[in-house]
């Protein structure tokens, strides 16, 4: 499981992306060609898959396909990139 500090830039990017595209709130499911569509680099569904292993992003089963959230440890850890 990694931390905060251990990530980096392009799950950085890709962390900041999903929080971008969620408004900073964990009610909100996306799919995950919202995610990517905005991510320019080769395997962002490796990136997802760290991410959600580490807690920073819940995946969230809905009738059709795969969506995702981000948690309170993934905005909390934005917070301390930003800063």
């Amino acid at each position: 499981m990694k931390e905060c500090e251990d990530l980096n830039s392009s799950e950085r990017a890709v962390l900041i992306i999903c929080c971008d595209v969620c408004k900073s709130s964990t009610n909100c499911h996306v799919p995950r060609e919202a995610i990517t569509r905005r991510v320019k680099l080769k395997k962002p569904q490796r990136i997802l898959k760290t991410l959600v292993s580490s807690g920073f992003i819940v995946k969230h089963p809905t009738g059709g396909k795969m969506t995702y959230a981000i948690t309170r440890r993934g905005i909390d850890c934005i917070n301390q990139i930003k800063v």
